[in-house]
């Protein structure tokens, strides 16, 4: 049950996620904290990028140091990553940086507690 929650949700994100960016072009979007890549399975295909070498990605580094040129980017896609950035006045500094006038951060963050746990389970 829980299972099939966490599916639904990881849908709904991803299609949230795909609406905010909307029209930013997918060569000027990047996804921080790309992890294994899953956001290529449910037909993303942003510059994915993260601090790990784990998954196939596009570039490796940390989301307070961007390898962007300034005002390059439209979009950048967080999904289940703000949470483990320590340093986010340094990160939305970055992000700053590197967005286009009217670039949007895009971010997907729930937070999984014990009790959270405890609770989807009966969803």
């Amino acid at each position: 049950m829980a299972d099939d929650y966490l599916s639904a949700l990881y849908r709904m994100a991803y299609s949230a996620l795909r609406e905010l960016v909307g029209s930013a072009s997918l060569d000027r979007t990047t996804e921080v904290g790309a992890g294994l890549g899953l956001s290529t399975l449910s037909g993303q295909d942003w510059i994915k990028s993260d601090v790990a070498g784990a998954a196939p990605l596009s570039l490796l580094n940390y989301a307070e140091a961007l390898p962007y040129k300034d005002a390059s980017l439209e979009a950048i896609v967080l999904k289940d990553t703000w949470h483990h950035i320590p340093d986010i006045e340094g990160f939305l500094a970055e992000a700053h940086r590197v967005l286009r006038p009217g670039g949007i951060i895009a971010v997907f963050d729930p937070y999984w507690s014990l009790l959270g746990r405890f609770v989807y389970r009966f969803l």
